[in-house]
């Protein structure tokens, strides 16, 4: 009897799941930070006295 070859993976398969995750995340990382400075920015010049209006994405939706 043939067994089937389930386990005939690419050697680096893991390394690879592990760093598109980390990619992943590092993305998401780089997200926040961008908003979260965006956020203090707006207040920042909100409490000067600038009227600002909050950017949005291409969807159209508020940041």
């Amino acid at each position: 009897m043939v067994e089937p070859d389930v386990f005939n993976v690419p050697q680096n398969f893991g390394q690879k799941l592990i760093r598109d995750e980390l990619d992943r995340l590092q993305n998401l990382i780089t997200e926040a930070v961008e908003h979260s400075a965006t956020e203090h920015l707006i207040e920042a010049l909100r409490a000067k006295g600038y009227t600002v209006t909050p950017p949005t994405t291409t969807e159209g939706t508020e940041l």
